[in-house]
């Protein structure tokens, strides 16, 4: 893999991952159109570092949430190691649980659903119906007014419940920042909030990716001439995937997220025509 290639891939990936367009939607199209059936399987180390870059775009936009975040989580693990109460929660824990709980429904079903999940990234025909899909979500944000919770009024039920629209994105089509922050405004959450929470969802979802591809990692090796074109990659990945952030946040806040809509449409359309006639 050359240079520029990197860069293109790690563009996409930093628009695809955060605009409500379904990034694995995308991985499809470029498999069958761009013959990149092969990219995960031969690249998995450059895949890996794609997915460091867009959290390094998170960490941008929402460090000050991420790092209190993580002191949450070792001082939760203090107390419970001390046998402390952990009944009075501040409000960076209060966080972390609401995130905890909106992992669940993903987790579970990715591992009992693997197989099936898998399947789906094989067929043309159903992302383009998932698009569609995603595209009804996205305009379905116009109808709705924004909400007035954040993280000290939100509930575990309302977090639990995005967690299952996060369970809709394992399906290659399904956007997964589009469906939480729809799942988000359904359950009363302000915009801003449902926005953060969205991408903050996200992290754990991102670093489990990852994590799960170390042992392929190990036995794959590495390839020094592949040094720059990664680093080129994660830094366009970074970069791209902060002004699609702070771009989606503007978007939202002008009451503009449908827009996003009409170009789930206008793909998944033609992907479906592409799908029954090739």
């Amino acid at each position: 893999m050359n240079t520029f290639t990197a860069i293109l891939l790690g563009i996409v990936q930093g628009l695809t991952e955060f605009l409500p367009i379904s990034s694995s939607g995308h991985l499809v199209i470029f498999q069958e159109f761009l013959g990149m059936n092969d990219l995960e399987e031969s690249h998995l180390l450059f895949d890996t570092f794609l997915h460091i870059g867009t959290l390094i775009s998170i960490f941008l936009v929402y460090g000050k949430d991420v790092w209190n975040l993580v002191k949450a989580f070792f001082e939760l693990l203090r107390d419970i190691g001390n046998r402390r109460r952990i009944a009075d929660v501040s409000p960076s824990r209060k966080m972390l649980f609401l995130l905890i709980v909106a992992t669940i429904p993903a987790v579970v079903v990715g591992f009992a659903f693997k197989d099936a999940i898998e399947a789906l990234f094989k067929s043309v025909e159903f992302v383009a119906v998932a698009l569609l899909v995603t595209g009804f979500l996205l305009w379905l944000t116009s109808k709705l007014i924004s909400g007035t919770k954040e993280e000290k009024d939100t509930k575990y039920s309302n977090a639990l419940m995005i967690g299952f629209f996060q369970c809709a994105a394992l399906m290659p089509g399904i956007s997964r920042s589009g469906s939480t922050i729809v799942g988000g405004l359904l359950n009363g959450l302000k915009k801003e909030f449902a926005v953060k929470f969205s991408f903050l969802m996200s992290v754990p979802a991102i670093m489990g990716a990852a994590v799960l591809q170390i042992p392929d990692l190990v036995r794959q090796g590495f390839n020094s001439e592949e040094t720059i074109p990664i680093l080129a990659g994660t830094l366009a990945a970074a970069i791209t995937g902060f002004v699609a952030i702070k771009f989606l946040i503007a978007l939202l806040n002008k009451g503009k997220f449908y827009l996003f809509s009409y170009y789930c449409w206008a793909v998944g359309g033609v992907l479906l025509l592409y799908g029954l006639f090739r």
